[in-house]
């Protein structure tokens, strides 16, 4: 095994203990879930990419870089679903057809990868392990790169959204990670694609540690400013029951939440 599949391994592991950490929190909580699905994801996509990288033939390479592929388009879903629920958009998320927009692109790309393998033009043995040249003359291709930075730019948006209307400080400092850390992560994977895909460096794909930057910094946002603290389901589980009178829930306009 490598360096980079050796990376990948261990990111792998970090990706499991942050997902288990915080779904420990509060299980009922959808966010938490949500979380625990985006660390889950990298977890495979991880792996599959060490695996690809080291693999033994091209037949082995081929198949799980394929599944890493895989991954990696569903992951992006999951990561806008996670960014809109923090966001508090429960009237998009109410809509059926929002969940269509989430995850229908990734299943189609992920369709058609498995079928056509439109990303990959070659798979080049070199001293760093497997590498993979970009088909960029598919118009596949640049619908799955759109699909991506479009995505992930909405995240960074939100973010960005997030800390300019945020009233206490503590959810702008949130968002203020989280708009760093998506934008650092965008950058990163984009950068490391064109490197690698496209300019064709002697390096293989390490795109999901660009992932690392974002697991890490929710993690980071959820243990410094209590990012996923005071959930419904964990006020509900933990305070209401120790309450004998009436409670009236607000937020900081004084709107009434629960009563």
């Amino acid at each position: 095994m490598n360096i980079f599949s050796l990376i990948l391994i261990i990111l792998s592991v970090l990706y499991v203990f942050l997902g288990f950490k915080v779904i420990q929190l509060d299980k009922r909580s959808l966010q938490n879930r949500l979380f625990f699905a985006l660390n889950l994801s990298l977890v495979f996509w991880s792996f599959a990419s060490a695996s690809y990288i080291s693999a033994l033939d091209e037949a082995t390479c081929i198949f799980w870089y394929k599944l890493s592929s895989v991954v990696c388009y569903l992951f992006v879903g999951i990561v806008l679903h996670f960014f809109l629920l923090y966001a508090k958009k429960d009237h998009l998320l109410k809509q059926w057809w929002v969940y269509i927009i989430l995850y229908l692109p990734g299943i189609i790309l992920s369709y058609m990868e498995i079928t056509v393998d439109f990303y990959a033009k070659a798979y080049i043995r070199g001293s760093n392990g497997w590498t993979i040249t970009a088909r960029t003359d598919s118009m596949w291709f640049w619908a799955s790169i759109a699909y991506i930075v479009v995505y992930i730019s909405i995240c960074i948006f939100i973010s960005y959204r997030l800390h300019k209307t945020a009233i206490a400080q503590r959810e702008r400092k949130q968002a203020r990670v989280l708009l760093i850390t998506s934008a650092a992560s965008l950058i990163a994977g984009l950068a490391i694609m064109v490197f690698v895909s496209i300019l064709k460096l002697d390096i293989p794909d390490v795109t999901p540690i660009s992932g690392a930057v974002w697991s890490v910094g929710i993690f980071y946002a959820i243990n410094k400013y209590q990012m996923m603290a005071m959930t419904p389901s964990f006020i509900a589980e933990n305070l209401f029951q120790t309450i004998i009178d009436s409670v009236i829930l607000a937020n900081p306009k004084g709107l009434i939440l629960s009563v």
